[in-house]
């Protein structure tokens, strides 16, 4: 061994436990318990009810027969009262290291894991290591003594979460290993959730990050587990770290929370209903913090997940929603239009109900006076509330959200905006299968297109060659609007940007269309293309030869 003995009066291992860090005060007994339990002196019951500091010393091994003597009592206190097991729960933290059904298999176990350490106190642990540094000593002891196996490990790991020097890096060692599904169970049984939930509930910034972060891993794809971290009460203190006002650490607290959020709540009902209830709550009556918070946290749930978008809408966050959007920080207008944006895509029962929330005004007055991303954002939304879902348009919001004056902001922000996506995908949602929406949007694009400036024209084609692509009827509602002579001449006349939307913009509308095809050849097109296809850019050669193909 390269580490040498040491005598009992100069080893100490391990800091006090974590669990009810700072209690100076002398923990109250049930009224029910004998009196003979508030015998001990008080440094010793302090030293009892807060968990055995596992020193190398003579008072360690003291220590742990007196508490064994105690939760021995106890023991016999609860057969005439079955209800003390809860009562004492949160005082003997110790008794949380291995899931037993009963209080004595708990104390025995844990008699049992004192002994199994004990070969630690033939080593020297000094007083002033940092816990990184500890840690590392512990654990090249532990591999001396063939303890390279994982289930070894995983056991000894969860041991150490009930200490403060060591539970930092026991968290992060078990969130290493629980990233493997088949290290998972053995994890569970080792009885690592409860001390990992009081970490995350009590802990330093430090370990409420680790303990996130191993309890996502264990939730990860594993539905028992999922259940078992939920009902070991881990999704208050979870949504307690989304809603943290500490600056120190903050976000990267919070984006570990909402992991741990996301994977207890993924394909399980019962913890997205719960966990949404509280986000929402807290984006209803938090502070601004707090609502930027579990905005963030609901945004990073929700996206790209119909069932968490489903259950996000369920617990009531279009109210909320709608309620930033209007009278919200900045931040939180932008923030709020990109959470509804996302919650309406392709969902009718969410489009419906932020619909009724109120959400088509303030939307439409965020693309009128918002900032370039509010705008952005607010376009989108109100694109994904016409969309329907996959299968259909939703015609009744389509005419709401026109008749409320959402065209000609959006054309707008499509002509003036620096991000002409979402406008576009707007507007192109707003026409779908609605004619009279269709041609109001055609014509106004049309007329934007002979009178507006070099830069909003050239937004102006490439959103027509959107439109038209793969369209029929915007094809021809686009056409009969009068979009063919323009085009052309800025084919001919305009910048080099928008010479290669116009000819895109000419393919679009010419293909499989045998009418516009013969309008666009009638109107000159040919000639402004060729000296394109010839002299142009690479791009411009791209859609010239895409056009002249259509034609």
């Amino acid at each position: 061994m390269s580490m040498p003995p040491i005598t009992g009066s100069h080893a100490k291992l391990i800091a006090q436990p974590t669990v009810d860090l700072h209690t100076t005060r002398k923990p109250k007994i049930a009224g029910n318990s004998k009196p003979e339990l508030l015998d001990f002196p008080e440094e010793l019951m302090n030293k009892i009810l807060n968990s055995v500091h596992p020193s190398a010393s003579a008072a360690f091994s003291m220590a742990s027969r007196k508490s064994h003597d105690l939760c021995e009592k106890i023991y016999q206190n609860m057969k005439k009262d079955p209800d003390l097991d809860k009562k004492y729960e949160g005082k003997y933290p110790y008794l949380h290291l291995i899931a037993k059904p009963s209080l004595q298999e708990a104390i025995d176990d844990y008699n049992q894991q004192i002994n199994k350490y004990r070969f630690l106190n033939h080593f020297e642990f000094e007083d002033d290591l940092s816990n990184k540094d500890l840690w590392g000593k512990i654990n090249k002891v532990v591999e001396e003594f063939d303890w390279k196996k994982v289930d070894k490990k995983i056991e000894f790991y969860t041991f150490c979460l009930s200490f403060n020097k060591l539970a930092e890096n026991a968290a992060r060692a078990l969130g290493n290993l629980a990233n493997n599904s088949d290290n998972q169970q053995a994890i569970v049984e080792a009885g690592a959730i409860a001390p990992l939930v009081k970490l995350v509930r009590s802990g330093t910034d430090d370990q409420k990050v680790n303990a996130a972060e191993a309890l996502g891993a264990l939730a990860n794809d594993n539905r028992d587990n999922q259940n078992k971290i939920a009902k070991a009460g881990a999704i208050e203190p979870l949504v307690e770290l989304v809603r943290s006002e500490i600056d120190a650490q903050k976000r990267k607290r919070s984006t570990t929370a909402e992991r741990a959020l996301e994977n207890l709540a993924y394909n399980n009902p019962d913890n997205q209903k719960v966990i949404m209830e509280k986000l929402v709550k807290l984006l209803t009556d938090g502070t601004d913090i707090q609502k930027d918070n579990a905005d963030t946290a609901l945004l990073f749930l929700g996206e790209e997940n119909p069932d968490n978008q489903k259950a996000i809408v369920e617990a009531g966050a279009s109210k909320p929603y709608v309620e930033l959007v209007k009278n919200g920080t900045d931040a939180q207008k932008e923030m709020a239009a990109n959470s509804l944006m996302h919650l309406a895509a392709n969902n009718l029962a969410n489009q419906n109900a932020i619909v009724e929330a109120g959400a088509i005004k303030p939307l439409i007055e965020l693309l009128e006076n918002g900032t370039d991303n509010q705008k952005d954002f607010a376009a989108g939304a109100l694109g994904n509330l016409s969309v329907g879902n996959l299968a259909a348009n939703n015609l009744a919001n389509q005419n709401a959200i026109a008749k409320a004056g959402a065209i000609e902001p959006l054309i707008k922000v499509l002509r003036d905006g620096r991000d002409f996506l979402n406008p576009t995908i707007a507007l192109r949602a707003l026409a779908a299968n609605n004619p009279d929406n269709r041609k109001a949007i055609m014509g106004k694009l049309v007329t934007s297109l002979m009178d507006e400036t070099n830069n909003q024209k050239e937004n102006v084609a490439m959103a027509l060659g959107d439109l038209a692509e793969h369209n029929p009827d915007n094809q021809n509602a686009i056409f009969e609007a009068g979009a063919i002579d323009p085009l052309v001449v800025i084919s001919k006349n305009g910048t080099p940007y928008q010479k290669e939307n116009a000819a895109r913009a000419l393919g679009a509308l010419a293909s499989n269309n045998p009418d516009i095809k013969r309008a666009i050849r009638e109107a000159g097109a040919i000639e402004p293309l060729m000296d394109l296809f010839l002299f142009g850019t690479v791009q411009q050669k791209e859609y010239v030869y895409k056009a002249i193909k259509n034609l």
